[in-house]
């Protein structure tokens, strides 16, 4: 039995690192926490993770979940989530997460906190700050029920520590024959490319401002990479065709253009070229 049930998302058998992200997060929640994970021969996935310091891995290996169909894997961590008596289901926010949990908190009857950035105290019970507003506010909110549903942004919470002993895999058992059915896999299309996987990478290098310019990226930047980070780390292909830093700046917000309550720009403006019978006087 785990206070807290972490999904973690894989990609082809393979887990996908961002969520482990979410681990962290339970971490800071306090208590104990398992792992879970969904898919169809993923013995060597459930393998990779039972050293991240959680009471168990829980595993849910069948055909029947061999793609992430929505409606299945939400009806298979509902389960889970009771099984264990968890009080809190998290994973990182991702297109994953964000197709399968709001089904699974539905099945919970649970309330949702969603793209958290960081664990508050308010009047001594647990709130969470998340963004609104497209990013421009933070806001504390509370999440109250038996059971919540969250999901923290992977860049909020640091990668956590692969060095605790090993936990036991324990097979969560499902009647495959119930799950829903109203979803069909029909294809998967995967885009060829040669560049890394931003949702993967260890580290990315993006320009901005106090690059100020194409000459200072190309040259300073790159010249402190290749000095810095060269001698001890292999680097990876470049996201851009060519090496060099793609400068990626933030204007300032346009002034509104809509008019307030006391402009006239509804209005046609008057102008000298205008007829003189046209002009009133004011």
């Amino acid at each position: 039995m785990a206070e807290t049930l972490v999904l973690i998302e894989l990609d082809r058998q393979r887990v996908k690192r961002p969520s482990l992200h979410a681990i962290t997060l339970a971490q800071q929640l306090g208590g104990d926490y398992a792992l879970l994970i969904l898919g169809s021969g993923v013995a060597e996935a459930a393998n990779s993770i039972i050293s991240y310091g959680a009471a168990a891995v829980l595993v849910a290996d069948d055909p029947a979940l061999a793609e992430p169909l929505a409606d299945r894997y939400a009806s298979v961590v509902a389960q889970a989530t009771r099984q264990q008596g968890a009080k809190r289901l998290v994973a990182s926010s991702s297109t994953f997460s964000k197709d399968v949990l709001p089904r699974a908190a539905a099945l919970l009857d649970a309330p949702m906190g969603t793209d958290l950035l960081a664990i508050a105290k308010v009047d001594g019970t647990p709130a969470y700050q998340r963004p609104m507003n497209a990013g421009s506010k933070l806001a504390t909110v509370k999440v109250d029920g038996e059971v919540c549903v969250l999901t923290a942004r992977a860049t909020a919470f640091a990668m956590p520590s692969a060095k605790g002993a090993p936990c036991p895999i324990e097979t969560f058992a499902f009647d495959a024959a119930s799950l829903p059915n109203e979803m069909q896999f029909v294809s998967r299309e995967l885009r060829a490319s040669d560049r890394p996987d931003l949702g993967e990478a260890r580290v990315v290098v993006s320009g901005g401002r106090p690059l100020k310019d194409s000459e200072t990226s190309s040259v300073s930047s790159a010249d402190w990479l290749m000095r810095s980070v060269a001698p001890s780390v292999r680097l990876a292909r470049p996201l851009t065709p060519a090496w060099r830093l793609t400068i990626t700046r933030s204007a300032r917000p346009a002034k509104s253009s809509r008019p307030s309550s006391t402009s006239r720009s509804a209005f046609p403006a008057r102008s000298s070229t205008w007829p003189a019978s046209k002009i009133r006087a004011s």
